[in-house]
């Protein structure tokens, strides 16, 4: 009776310790999570500042001043197009054109992920009636689930008509922290 107790308690250590390192992964997915967030809110920050000075939105990294800082591992991104133009950052130097509308996750750092297609696709629709929807998109545990925050100068709802986002708030479209 006395081995069976000891072999219960081992077992049962062991589907504790299992638990807890799921939980540790869920808190460190997250906690990854929050540069997307913060970044995103920047980038609405700035394309709001822009459209103050002139009055219409752009897809312009450069123009807008969006630069966070290295080392990210979320792809940022103002255009739907798949091969967009992206500020590069696979090397020590960052390479970056006027003409980008996006920033390519840190590879200089972090290992290249498969591109996914966007759920909510970035765009910019130009002029003082304008808006705008940005997207941050990383494969944040090497599965092939890509994690994907968008944010909006627009309040997003479902097709229901139940709010999901609001003007300026990211919103999480695949969650690839609790896979």
């Amino acid at each position: 009776m006395k081995a069976s107790g000891v072999l219960v308690t081992h077992l049962l250590g062991v589907l504790v310790a299992l638990v807890g390192l799921d939980n540790f992964e869920r808190a460190a997915s997250r906690s990854k999570q929050s540069e997307a967030k913060a970044n995103l809110k920047a980038l609405y920050w700035a394309e709001l500042a822009y459209r103050q000075e002139k009055d219409t939105f752009t897809a312009s990294i450069p123009k807008v001043g969006f630069e966070p800082e290295r080392d990210n591992r979320y792809r940022y991104d103002l255009s739907n197009e798949t091969l967009g133009n992206l500020e590069d950052r696979s090397t020590k130097d960052i390479i970056s054109h006027l003409d980008d509308t996006g920033i390519a996750e840190d590879t200089f750092k972090f290992i290249p992920w498969p591109f996914a297609p966007y759920v909510d696709p970035p765009f910019v629709t130009p002029g003082p009636l304008g808006h705008f929807r940005a997207s941050a998109q990383a494969d944040l545990d090497g599965d092939l689930t890509i994690d994907q925050w968008s944010i909006a100068s627009y309040d997003r709802y479902t097709r229901d008509g139940v709010l999901i986002a609001k003007a300026g708030e990211p919103y999480c479209d695949v969650d690839d922290s609790v896979q």
